[in-house]
């Protein structure tokens, strides 16, 4: 939030858990069955999880954008 990568009002403890889950169960299920889910299926989703929350762009890096312009 302070960067402004995640918007102010989101529960970061509740999309943590959500996060931190998603993972979990991902490497749970490949450990039990490697060949069930294929890699880029497993990144897409954490991919998607992490870009419901992510939704901004670091204030740092912007910054850091425009100077190196």
């Amino acid at each position: 939030m302070n960067r402004g990568e995640v918007d102010k009002g989101v529960d970061t403890g509740q999309q943590a858990l959500r996060i931190v889950a998603l993972a979990e169960g991902i490497a749970l299920h490949t450990h039990i069955d490697p060949g069930s889910t294929p890699e880029a299926a497993a990144l897409a989703a954490l991919d998607d999880q992490l870009g419901r929350v992510f939704t901004g762009t670091c204030r740092h890096h912007r910054a850091q954008t425009r100077a190196s312009r």
